[in-house]
């Protein structure tokens, strides 16, 4: 089976490869990557990698409901699990992060569970409500009108579903047990209800749709700022949609690192705003490999720090 996927992972990255560099022409990448000013600078995005474990840590803390005392033992978490879903395939970061939470913080595996669901939710909901923002502020982009409208509905939605979720979770968790759901269902539902236990309060709602607004704000201004360095004149709206599009990549199954994917999702989406292949891919590429490096940066230190923890609970290991 592990050699299946591993087959699988390297066709989808070898295919994301092939059409990131298809109909590249190499003279007008090494005039593009000879326009770029102070390349320097790019080295700042590891650092802002930083800021952004911060509030992923905040964001996590709130979900989890522990007090702020405990920010430093679940930044290595948070830090760490983005790690081993850049150096493992199939995001499994993200078990790692609930093993993790689940032994150092004493939480139950099931509602560690549920609430990594509820932040993942999360930061579709705030990517969805950012890129409406940046639409409104910038009219003209070339999306039509019935898709704004579609994603606007979607976004409000999902705002409204944290809010019932926040006022009516008790009653949700009764209605879920009195109906003859498939126990499989109902599980669900109890689960989802407890990993979004912290949200019944309105003000830990509010505080956590800002932060992830501000991490996916955070994230739309590297975008930006990256590409005046490589000369491209991203605008807010487009920088946002760089982001989607590489979010959905990112999420196909791939080799360690999202290679492949992540370089096909750019490529693809930068090229769909007007953008050369020539162009795109030197700053796809380019943004790719640093943000790996920030993510060993974070991610190394982090790991130490879980192991050391570890011992500590485990003196006979």
């Amino acid at each position: 089976m592990k050699t299946v996927r591993w087959g699988v992972a390297l066709l989808v990255s070898g295919a994301g490869i092939w059409f990131a560099l298809h109909g590249v022409i190499w003279g007008d990448v090494r005039l593009a990557l000879e326009r770029v000013h102070h390349f320097e600078l790019l080295l700042f995005i590891p650092l802002s990698g930083g800021l952004e474990y911060l509030i992923r840590t905040e964001r996590w803390r709130l979900l989890l409901s522990e007090s702020r005392d405990h920010r430093g033992r679940l930044f290595p978490i948070v830090a760490g699990a983005f790690f081993m879903n850049t150096v493992l395939p199939f995001r499994a970061g993200e078990a790692a992060r609930i093993f993790w939470t689940h032994r150092e913080m004493g939480r139950p595996l099931a509602a560690t569970v549920a609430a990594l669901a509820v932040d993942r939710f999360m930061d579709s909901l705030a990517l969805v409500l950012l890129f409406l923002t940046a639409l409104a502020l910038r009219p003209g982009t070339a999306i039509s009108r019935g898709s704004v409208l579609g994603l606007f509905a979607l976004g409000m939605a999902g705002v409204v579903f944290f809010v019932v979720l926040a006022r009516f979770s008790a009653k949700i968790s009764a209605w879920s047990v009195c109906l003859s759901l498939p126990v499989f269902f109902r599980r669900v539902i109890l689960s989802f209800v407890e990993g979004a236990a912290p949200l019944r309060s309105f003000r830990t709602l509010a505080v956590t749709l800002l932060l992830s607004a501000s991490l996916w704000s955070l994230l739309a201004a590297v975008f930006l700022w990256a590409g005046r360095i490589f000369g491209l004149p991203l605008t807010w709206a487009e920088a946002c949609l760089l982001l989607a599009g590489l979010a959905l990549g990112v999420a196909i199954p791939s080799t360690p690192g999202y290679i492949g994917t992540y370089e096909a999702a750019g490529v693809a989406t930068l090229s769909v705003l007007g953008y050369e292949k020539s162009v795109a891919f030197p700053f796809i590429a380019s943004i790719h490999l640093i943000q790996i490096v920030g993510t060993v940066l974070w991610g190394t230190p982090s790991l130490l720090v879980l192991m050391r923890s570890r011992k500590k609970k485990d003196p006979e290991d």
